[in-house]
């Protein structure tokens, strides 16, 4: 009998700051996979009401359809029957049940693409990104970060950077 093949699956993340195009790249990659006929599950925090309630919006207008959720566990919720592919937009918004989720689905050959920011408005690590990156620089297979597009002298810092602090 032929050895049985098990597809191993791997976590994907994108990070960058505001207007970087984290959201557009999330979507190019949905679009890639459902051209490629997998079962695709996309959610997104359901404070998330920007542009959409049930869509992941990127800033050009770009969009693809989307669960609303408070927490992983909720999103484990619609895990049945499992996926081919999760996209999760705004992670930093999630609890931190999603690193063990993400861990679990990756561990049962699903593809998980994550997109967030990696900092907050003072340069500071901003919700679970820290732990997604790593003590290495990256969680899963992937890491993408997206520069800032917005040119110097913008009041927010770029990666890396600390924004001064008044005494």
């Amino acid at each position: 009998m032929p050895p049985v093949m098990h597809r191993q699956g791997w976590i994907e993340v994108i990070a960058g700051p505001m207007f970087s195009g984290k959201s557009e790249e999330l979507i190019r990659r949905v679009r890639r996979a459902l051209i490629a006929r997998q079962r695709v599950l996309v959610f997104k925090p359901r404070l998330d009401n920007r542009y959409h309630e049930s869509h992941v919006v990127s800033h050009d207008g770009k969009q693809v359809a989307a669960i609303p959720v408070e927490s992983a566990a909720e999103m484990e919720a619609h895990l049945d029957p499992l996926p081919q592919v999760v996209a999760v937009d705004e992670v930093q918004f999630l609890d931190r049940g999603l690193l063990s989720l993400v861990e679990r689905l990756a561990a049962q050959g699903v593809r998980v693409i994550l997109a967030g920011l990696d900092l907050d408005f003072r340069g500071e690590p901003f919700g679970l990104m820290p732990e997604l990156r790593g003590p290495g620089g990256v969680r899963g297979e992937a890491f993408r970060h997206l520069p800032d597009v917005r040119g110097p002298g913008h009041p927010h810092p770029a990666p890396g950077e600390r924004q001064a602090r008044p005494l």
